[in-house]
């Protein structure tokens, strides 16, 4: 009998969340494993799985994926995959003649391994299920009898189920009748934070670190490309503008098989791209040219596969309900807010490798850094819960987020404040945040004393309330400007 074989990696970083939950539940369980890892494409779940289990007895299956314009009938797919799999447990049983089988059902695969599921200690590991299973149920429904009667029953067992396709494990296994409420474990594996990433690119400094962070995301497999000798924006530049590079190629690949072969996932995407933030009936209204007043169940449920995949980001103003109608949504992947505002615009004379001997040249510095400083506003509001630590206020009971009004969005009249938060609703905590090369000047405390005006104009119940002003950034703030603030949060307090 062989095993799948993995190796340590050296520069693993990260997922202690994860690994400490997986240790309380061997420490815990008297049953049977089944663990289920879902996230965004590239996000580091494989890696994050086998380096976890890699000492430990592995049978891995691989689905395979399909292609959009494959004429094959789902039946004819599903024997395809089921024979792949059984090519698999060939090499695992060192049997040729298991190659041979022409299965019909998923139930005779599960029958040629029910002995070694019933008694032995081994990982039985799905990679890419969505695909295995052409995104269908019966994979689950066939399992469900094997795992009921004898499966679950043995502490040694662990089913390991992985895929890119977050709406297809919520529906096929999260909420599912086949496999529900059966001592499941899911992991909703998301991109690497600040500090992580730092470890990632363990030669860079601070500034660089962010520099990618904001360019690329927390993603492992976007930050490997620039952790080698040079600076972090060459590196970027030269896997971005020159012919084939991968940054310039990504794009086409990020949208696992369902999400690429419906058309309004990219065309939403497209439409913020052009519009920074719009209302759900905005965006269904130019992408789909129905002249509705309603928005489609299918719809919502791209909004909200998008958001799940961490593609998009809904938000409503601090003081509103979730289902406020002044509820907007905005791109969140920070590589998606690179390509569109700097690979997408340039993609003809990259393929024919105009930037390939000065690959710098594709950026407008000018355009970059204002670029750099909205992503930092961004990073800010996604990551309040480090911003109220700091503050230690986290374990108050406190509400962040920005903070908007119609005439934001109506006229020059409205304002916006990026990020603030109110605590017990007796303090309120206004933060202004700046991505600057050199120290923030007394032009931002006019600014931010004006926004505090029209806030408390708009919502004269906090009138009595406590203010606290924050200045966020990247550079600090001179002696004399620093006293105009309750606190400074700078580049090594993000960090720490």
């Amino acid at each position: 009998m062989k095993f799948y074989k993995i190796s340590q990696n050296s520069h693993f970083v990260g997922r202690q969340y994860e690994q400490e939950r997986l240790n309380h539940i061997y420490s815990t369980s008297q049953e049977a494993k089944l663990l289920i890892f879902y996230g965004r494409r590239r996000v580091g779940k494989t890696e994050l799985i086998e380096q976890y289990f890699r000492k430990k007895k592995i049978w891995k299956f691989e689905g395979i994926q399909i292609q959009d314009d494959d004429r094959r009938s789902d039946n004819e797919i599903k024997q395809f995959q089921i024979q792949m799999i059984f090519r698999q447990l060939a090499h695992y049983l060192n049997n040729k003649v298991l190659e041979k089988i022409r299965a019909e059902s998923w139930t005779e695969f599960f029958e040629q391994i029910d002995m070694i599921a019933r008694k032995k200690e081994i990982v039985l590991y799905f990679e890419e299920v969505q695909w295995m299973t052409n995104y269908k149920n019966d994979f689950f429904a066939e399992l469900k009898p094997f795992w009921d009667s004898h499966w679950r029953k043995n502490k040694g067992l662990t089913i390991v189920f992985c895929g890119s396709s977050t709406s297809f494990f919520v529906e096929n296994l999260l909420f599912d009748q086949a496999l529900y409420s059966r001592d499941q474990e899911e992991f909703h594996v998301r991109e690497l934070n600040l500090s992580e990433c730092a470890e990632f690119l363990k030669s860079k400094g601070k500034k660089e670190v962010l520099q990618a962070y904001l360019i690329l995301g927390g993603i492992p497999a976007y930050l490997k490309r620039i952790s080698n000798k040079g600076t972090v924006l060459l590196n970027i530049c030269a896997n971005s503008f020159t012919k084939d590079s991968f940054y310039s190629k990504e794009y086409d690949k990020i949208f696992v098989s369902r999400m690429s072969s419906y058309k309004y996932y990219k065309k939403i995407l497209e439409f913020l791209s052009q519009n920074k933030v719009a209302t759900a009936f905005e965006i269904y209204k130019s992408v789909t040219k129905v002249k509705s007043k309603k928005i489609s169940g299918k719809f919502v449920e791209v909004l909200k596969d998008l958001a799940d995949c961490g593609f998009i980001r809904s938000y409503a103003p601090l003081n509103k309900s979730k289902d406020s109608k002044l509820l907007l949504f905005r791109i969140a992947d920070e590589y998606l807010h690179f390509y569109y505002k700097f690979i997408n615009p340039l993609k003809d004379k990259i393929d024919n490798g105009f930037y390939n001997s000065n690959p710098l040249l594709a950026i407008n510095r000018n355009s970059f850094d204002k670029a750099m400083g909205i992503a930092f506003e961004r990073w800010c509001l996604k990551n309040a819960q480090i911003i109220a630590k700091i503050l230690q206020i986290d374990r108050l009971n406190y509400r962040s987020g920005s903070f908007f009004n119609r005439k934001s969005f109506e006229s020059k009249k409205g304002f916006q404040i990026d990020l603030m938060f109110i605590v017990e609703d007796i303090k309120l905590i206004f933060c202004e945040i700046k991505y600057y090369q050199d120290l923030v000047g007394s032009k931002v405390i006019s600014e931010m004393d004006q926004k505090i005006n029209f806030f408390l104009q708009d919502n004269p119940k906090y009138k009595n309330a406590t203010i606290e002003k924050i200045l966020i950034t990247t550079e600090g703030v001179s002696e004399k400007n620093k006293t105009q603030f309750d606190s400074v949060i700078t580049l090594q307090d993000l960090f720490s």
